[in-house]
């Protein structure tokens, strides 16, 4: 699992599940920084990347895919690991999904997350393109 300190930052305009999932990190260890705002944490992100990000989706300012991409044309290898949480799965295009390194669906059990980010510290990051892998052309 990961270690103590990891550093974590969770990005939502509904406080409330950003207190709840920011609190539940923190009791297992992790260095929690909260954003309600993604301009806030697109900022924090270019300064000093965390190892993971999670973000909702809907959100009033920027959309969680708006501020994936944003993250992933400015920090380029620098840019953590994106999770989104959403309550909203079944209406996300593939496109829209294939921005983040995973999607858990809103509720979630937190083991669900915790076992996500165990999952992703031990994946190599893929190379991020907007198009789905899926989608290409078969190589000649």
């Amino acid at each position: 699992m990961t270690t103590d300190a990891t550093r974590v930052m969770v990005v939502d305009d509904e406080v409330a599940i950003l207190d709840a999932i920011g609190r539940m990190l923190e009791e297992d260890g992790f260095a929690v920084e909260r954003f309600a705002s993604a301009s806030d944490a697109i900022e924090a992100c270019s300064a000093r990347p965390p190892a993971f990000l999670l973000t909702d989706f809907l959100m009033a300012e920027m959309s969680g895919e708006e501020l994936a991409e944003t993250l992933r044309a400015s920090l380029g290898a620098r840019c953590p690991r994106i999770v989104c949480v959403t309550g909203w799965l079944d209406e996300l295009r593939s496109d829209q999904i294939a921005v983040f390194d995973r999607v858990l669906e809103k509720p979630f059990a937190y083991c669900d997350l915790v076992r996500v980010l165990d999952e992703l510290e031990h994946t190599p990051p893929r190379s991020w393109r907007r198009t789905p892998p899926w989608t290409d052309e078969p190589s000649a």
